[in-house]
C-alpha cells in the first residue's frame, strides 16, 4: 500500500522515531486512515496475517544517512515486492486518504447475452457491456499509476487485486480478468508483471527494460532524491547495466547520478533508436572499458554519492556542433567532443555521445555527456570519384580514427 508524504495529514499516523514505541505497543485499527482500514479487512478476507504498508513499516522523515531504516528498507523493496502474495492497489486514490470499497450497482458491471443470428449462419452470442464500467485496471490515468513508486509494485508483484470505483480487477503473470470477465479479459491480454524468472539478452530484453524507464520518467515523485530508489527493487533484480542513450527533458538540479544515466535529468525520458540497435558486436565502434558507481550506504543501488565509466573509442573534436544547442535547448560550449559508439543500419550513419571536457574542479580532465548525435554519410558528397573518396575518408575518421580512452562522469 503506497503512501505519499505530502498528501498525508498531520493526524495520519505513520512510523517515525517518535511514535515507533507506540506502534511496538500495538493501536487499534480505527486510529489508522479508511484505506489502511479497508486494507485490513481484504488482506483478513483472504485468509492472510501480514500486510505491509510502508509508511508504517519503515521509519519516514528520516535523515538519509548510510545507517537509516529507510536507505536499508528501500534498497529491499525488489525483495519485499517480489516475495509478496498479493499486492492491494487503490486505483483512484490520492493518497492514503482515499478508499478500495465504493458505492455501485454491481449489476453494473455484468455482461448482457445477445443471441444473433447473421445471414443464416446460426444463432452465436454477443455480449453487451456498460463501457463506463470497464475500467482498465492500471491504466495511466489513474491517480495511482501517475505515481513513481507504485511502478517496482506494478513490475514486481507475482498478483494484483486492483480496486476502481466501479469494479475490482485481479492479475497474476498470465491472467488479467475483472467482475465482468472474471474467466478472463476478451482476446486476453498478458498481466502487468513484465519480469519473468529468467531475462533474454536479446535486443527485445532492451526493449523492455527502455520501456520500462520511459514508463517510469512519466510518473511524478514527491522527492526528486528518490529517482533511484524507486526503481532500485527492478534493478535488483534485472542485475543488467543500462545503455547510454537517452533524450532528456532537463538536468536534474541535485546530483541524483552522473550524467550518463538517465536518472541524472528529470522529466520524460525517451530512449534513441530502440528497435534499431543490433546487439552483434560487429556494428559496436565503441566500447566501455570500465566503470564505478559509489553509493551512500554502499548497496548496488543505493543514492549515489559519485561514479564514473570510462569509454574507448574515435573521439572527434569540433566547434559547437551542427545544431548549437544541446538536448536541454541549452547553447553547446565552444568545442564539443564527438565519441563514435554504433553504426546504425549501414556503414553510412554513425550514432555516439556529445561530450563537453569539464575544465575545472576535481575532475578537471573529464568528460559530461551534454547529448547525443547521428551523421550520415550517403547524402551531400556528389557521385564523382573524387566525392566518394572524400566521404570514405570522413567515414573513417569518425569510425576507424584514433582510438581514446576517456572518463565520463
Amino acid at each position: 500500500m503506497p503512501t505519499r508524504l505530502l498528501d498525508l495529514y498531520p493526524k495520519v499516523l505513520e512510523l517515525t522515531e517518535n511514535t515507533i514505541d507506540m506502534l511496538r505497543a500495538g493501536i487499534s485499527v480505527k486510529q489508522l486512515p479508511i484505506l489502511y482500514q479497508e486494507a485490513v479487512v481484504i488482506t483478513r478476507r483472504l485468509g492472510i496475517r501480514y500486510l505491509w504498508i510502508d509508511s508504517l513499516c519503515i521509519i519516514q522523515r528520516q535523515k538519509i544517512s548510510k545507517d537509516s531504516n529507510w536507505l536499508r528498507e528501500a534498497s529491499m523493496m525488489g525483495t519485499v515486492y517480489s516475495n509478496s502474495y498479493c499486492n492491494i492497489a487503490a486505483m483512484d486514490a490520492e493518497d492514503s486518504l482515499g478508499q478500495c470499497f465504493f458505492k455501485r450497482q454491481a449489476r453494473d458491471v455484468r455482461p448482457h447475452e445477445v443471441i444473433v443470428e447473421w445471414h443464416g449462419n446460426g444463432p452465436m452470442p454477443f455480449y453487451l457491456i456498460d463501457e463506463r464500467s470497464m475500467e482498465t485496471g492500471f491504466s495511466e490515468d489513474k491517480p495511482l499509476s501517475k505515481r513513481a513508486w507504485v511502478l517496482q509494485e506494478q513490475l514486481l508483484a507475482p498478483r494484483a487485486l486492483l480496486f476502481g470505483k466501479t469494479q475490482v480487477h485481479w492479475q497474476c503473470r498470465t491472467h488479467t480478468a475483472c467482475e465482468t470477465f472474471p474467466l478472463g479479459l476478451p482476446e486476453s491480454r498478458e498481466g502487468q508483471a513484465l519480469l519473468k524468472t529468467s531475462v533474454s539478452e536479446s535486443p527485445g530484453f532492451w526493449l523492455s527494460w527502455k520501456t520500462i524507464v520511459e514508463a517510469y520518467s512519466r510518473r511524478s515523485l514527491t522527492f526528486s532524491t528518490d529517482k533511484l530508489a524507486a526503481i532500485a527493487g527492478v534493478a535488483s533484480v534485472l542485475e543488467r547495466k543500462d545503455r547510454l542513450s537517452y533524450d532528456p527533458d532537463t538536468k536534474t538540479r541535485k546530483y541524483i547520478a552522473p550524467s550518463w544515466s538517465w536518472a541524472s535529468v528529470e522529466g520524460e525520458i525517451e530512449y534513441s533508436y530502440k528497435q534499431d540497435w543490433e546487439i552483434s558486436g560487429d556494428n559496436h565502434i565503441g566500447f566501455v572499458e570500465d566503470a564505478e558507481v559509489i553509493t551512500v550506504d554502499g548497496t548496488p543501488t543505493g543514492p549515489i554519492k559519485s561514479g564514473w565509466i570510462q569509454v574507448k573509442g574515435p573521439l572527434i573534436e569540433q566547434p559547437g556542433g551542427w545544431s548549437d544547442r544541446d538536448d536541454e535547448g541549452v547553447p553547446l560550449p565552444k568545442t564539443v567532443y564527438y565519441l563514435t559508439m554504433f553504426e546504425l543500419f549501414t556503414d553510412q550513419r554513425v550514432w555516439g555521445l556529445s561530450l563537453k571536457k569539464i575544465e575545472e574542479g576535481p575532475n578537471e580532465g573529464c568528460y559530461e555527456r551534454i547529448g547525443t548525435f547521428s551523421r550520415y554519410f550517403e547524402y551531400g558528397f556528389g557521385d564523382t570519384e573524387e566525392a566518394r573518396a572524400h566521404k570514405q575518408r570522413l567515414f573513417e575518421r569518425w569510425t576507424r580514427g584514433e582510438e581514446r580512452l576517456v572518463k565520463i562522469v
